[in-house]
């Protein structure tokens, strides 16, 4: 018999051996390849969807910076000097949308001379009750705002403790729209105590409780609650069961002289 030829057979096996190692390279390299290749696209799609989400957000909710407001109306930063900017915009409620249609130099004139406060305060607001709402013993501590008015002869004087702002006014007039002038005490919490405790001793819970039986038109005790209710309550000086007279013989004096 012939022997194989040895020579042809290492031929063979050298062949195939060398179609094994490429289909293995093949096989392995795809995945990797893809991958590699993919991978910075996926992140590039979704980068780019974050961006335009946050850029729809921002546009939504844009708050005004000084740099805008003093090139849109040619005011100099130093004009800002010693102002708390986002004070001022807080004050009188600017926004991208409503500022052009404001004097912003005479705003800050104005917002700069009063120290950033007020020169007038709204009070004819506490004349407005809320139907059915009345001081009681269970809401007494949610109270902000307290107004007491009597008029003698067309003349009114009004005394009001606003526990929110920290002052007392007091003055006379037919509106209570008030100057700053008109403020002559800081109040403190312990002042509030103090309100608190003279509507116990007169007992001003009946007063509310018993208004339908009152006449109206002497005097006014008005309460601004925390959430905004006012509860007021009425009558005269000829009333039986209500020291008015008493209550604001003692409530006049709380607060301390500025």
């Amino acid at each position: 018999m012939r022997r194989p030829d040895c020579r042809l057979l290492l031929m063979i096996c050298i062949v195939l051996a060398a179609a094994g190692l490429h289909g293995c390279n093949k096989n392995d390299k795809n995945p990797a390849s893809e991958q590699t290749e993919v991978q910075p696209q996926n992140v590039e799609v979704q980068t780019t969807e974050q961006s335009g989400e946050s850029m729809n957000e921002g546009s939504n909710d844009l708050e005004l910076t000084q740099e805008y407001v003093c090139s849109a109306f040619g005011i100099p930063e130093s004009a800002f000097e010693g102002v708390d900017f986002d004070r001022f915009v807080d004050h009188y409620g600017l926004t991208y949308e409503n500022i052009h249609n404001e004097s912003v130099a005479y705003l800050l004139k104005e917002y700069k001379e009063n120290n950033g406060e007020n020169e007038f305060y709204d009070y004819r607001y506490m004349y407005n009750s809320d139907k059915d709402a009345a001081l009681t013993l269970d809401n007494q501590k949610t109270i902000s705002v307290v107004l007491c008015a009597q008029i003698e002869e067309d003349l009114k004087s009004f005394w009001i403790f606003d526990f929110e702002k920290g002052i007392k006014i007091a003055g006379t007039g037919a509106e209570d729209v008030i100057h700053k002038d008109r403020i002559v005490a800081a109040l403190t919490p312990e002042h509030k105590e103090q309100v608190l405790e003279l509507f116990e001793k007169y007992d001003v819970y009946t007063w509310y409780k018993n208004r339908e039986e009152l006449d109206s038109g002497d005097w006014y005790l008005s309460v601004k609650f925390q959430d905004g209710t006012i509860a007021l309550v009425s009558g005269s000086a000829q009333d039986s069961g209500v020291d008015f007279d008493g209550l604001l013989s003692e409530i006049t004096d709380i607060g301390a002289v500025i």
